[in-house]
């Protein structure tokens, strides 16, 4: 059950999830396409909710649900991939979403462990994700 869009643009600070702590990260793709094609980003929160992200052709979506419904978006040819380690129990210290001449989309999270996650949807429509470390 759906509590609430917390964001839907293609542009802009996500303030809303700013300084969430998260405590388990899935993501969901679709493994029959011509490369690995993210479809959506699950992220359980300290809030015991969970975070739903997804981003298509026309804007990120952010909505936060009560329970993990990330099986129900299971399709054929899709897994789910949990992969906690990641976010380790850290805090989102920045949430930017952004677009660009050639009309990608993409969502930055950086988080408190110094590791980000950058989700981009590009011009062909495929989604891919990339885990970086932040070496400051």
């Amino acid at each position: 059950m759906t509590l609430k869009r917390i964001f839907q643009d293609n542009t802009g600070t996500i303030e809303a999830i700013q300084n969430l702590g998260l405590t388990s990260f899935k993501y969901l793709y679709d493994h029959e396409s011509e490369k690995e094609n993210i479809v959506l980003l699950w992220f359980k929160t300290d809030r015991e909710t969970w975070l739903r992200v997804f981003i298509n052709a026309i804007y990120c979506g952010i909505d936060e649900y009560l329970y993990d419904e990330s099986s129900s978006d299971l399709k054929e040819n899709m897994t789910l991939v949990e992969y906690n380690r990641w976010v380790d129990n850290s805090t989102i210290t920045s949430a930017q979403v952004t677009l660009t001449d050639l009309q990608d989309i993409t969502l930055t999270l950086e988080l408190s462990n110094n590791n980000s996650i950058v989700y981009t949807f590009d011009s062909s429509e495929k989604g891919s994700i990339k885990f970086l470390i932040n070496d400051f």
